[in-house]
């Protein structure tokens, strides 16, 4: 069963507004220590992300037949797992600069 247009779009509206402001920020942190280099850490790093990206929505996308739920299910999943891997990296880091 789909939920409403408006649940839909409500979620859609979060979820991409969430990955518009975060989007930039991250790629900049990416990029930071590749000043040197900047066009090819860009290229580098635009390169890894959609290698990253397309099978994730390929496998994503492969549910997508008459209900919209693996689009919710799939942002939730990836979402929480990409929360996940940040506060792990931001804790290494945190043990790191203590321990240097």
């Amino acid at each position: 069963m789909n939920p409403s247009v408006y649940v839909l779009i409500g979620f859609f509206l979060v979820q991409f507004f969430s990955i518009g402001l975060i989007f930039g920020n991250v790629r900049s942190l990416a990029m930071e220590p590749l000043g040197h280099i900047a066009g090819i850490g860009a290229a580098i790093n635009g390169f890894v992300s959609t290698v990253m990206a397309v099978p994730i929505a390929y496998f994503i996308g492969g549910y997508v037949k008459v209900s919209v739920l693996p689009l919710f299910v799939g942002f939730t999943i990836f979402g929480f797992l990409s929360v996940l891997v940040f506060v792990y990296l931001q804790r290494s880091h945190v043990k790191a600069a203590v321990t240097a």
